[in-house]
C-alpha cells in the first residue's frame, strides 16, 4: 500500500499502521515510506506514526528531519520526538 500511486492512499497507510501492526514491522515500513515518498503529506504522516509507536530507538532517524527545508516536515519530526519522549 505505500506504493500506491495515490497520494492519499500512501498517508492512510501511514496512519493505520500504528493501529494494526506489529511495531517492528510497522517502524521498518514507515522509515521506507519516509525515505523514499516525495509527498509531503506521506512523510508527514510517517514521521508522526513512527512516533506514536513510542521507541526511542527511533529518535536518532527522526532527528535528521528536525532540519529538514520543508517546515511541515520539521515540525513533524519535532513533535514525533515529543510523542516518543513523553510515551
Amino acid at each position: 500500500m505505500l506504493s500506491d500511486p495515490s497520494p492519499i492512499v500512501r498517508h492512510e497507510c501511514a496512519f493505520s499502521l500504528v493501529e494494526t501492526a506489529h511495531p517492528a514491522l510497522a517502524g521498518s515500513y514507515l522509515i521506507k515510506a519516509i525515505e523514499s515518498d516525495n509527498n509531503i503529506f506521506v512523510i508527514h504522516e510517517a514521521l508522526l506514526a513512527l512516533g506514536t509507536l513510542g521507541k526511542k530507538e527511533f529518535i536518532p532517524f527522526i532527528q535528521k528531519y528536525l532540519k529538514d527545508s520543508r517546515p511541515e516536515i520539521a515540525e513533524s519530526a519535532e513533535i514525533a520526538i515529543q510523542r516518543i519522549k513523553f510515551t
